[in-house]
């Protein structure tokens, strides 16, 4: 008496389908996950421009700076926020009250790095007229920003309308962020 079975081609026709699902479905989460990921970088992104904001604004200083107390009643102090070489950076500036050098001078050692491990596969691209800093004063939290790459120290800004963008290297997608110093307002775009 024979049993009823499946054949070796229909057991074969049915892992090849499973298969086939189990691929797709793969890519897609591994599609999802890139997006996912992008979408936070550029968040992360807005979260730490409008925290340094709200640092010069309420004129918080970082905790492990001890200010020379002989020069604070001669500077104003502002954060920088910096997106060179692919990297997110702020840091403590101050300038002289008084001098003809509108210039500010940022302290490379206050710099901390805020561009989280998990974002390797996004970039900051600085096209032509893009921001390379963007300076916060202290108390005001009004916006200044640096289009010219710099080297040193001492960074002069002026009150301009900018773009940098955030870029993921393996998908191509693409979020422009405007840095209008003159109304004072950063806008995904």
């Amino acid at each position: 008496m024979k049993l009823p079975a499946f054949s070796l081609f229909e057991l074969l026709i049915v892992m090849a389908i499973i298969g086939l699902t189990a691929t797709l479905a793969i890519f897609g989460f591994v599609s999802f996950q890139r997006t996912v990921t992008f979408s936070q970088s550029v968040n992360e992104v807005l979260s730490v421009i409008k925290e340094t904001r709200n640092l010069a604004k309420s004129n918080t200083l970082p905790k492990d700076i001890v200010l020379n107390t002989t020069n604070t009643q001669t500077r104003v102090y502002a954060y920088n926020l910096s997106f060179r070489n692919n990297q997110l950076t702020r840091s403590l500036c101050y300038r002289t009250i008084g001098a003809t050098d509108t210039s500010w001078t940022c302290e490379p050692s206050t710099a901390e790095q805020l561009k989280s491990s998990i974002y390797g596969d996004i970039e900051y691209v600085l096209s032509g007229g893009g921001c390379y800093d963007v300076l916060f004063e202290s108390l005001t939290g009004d916006m200044k920003a640096s289009t010219q790459a710099t080297t040193g120290n001492r960074i002069s800004y002026s009150e301009v309308t900018c773009l940098f963008s955030v870029r993921h290297k393996l998908t191509g997608a693409v979020r422009p962020i405007e840095i209008n110093s003159v109304r004072n307002t950063y806008t995904p775009k």
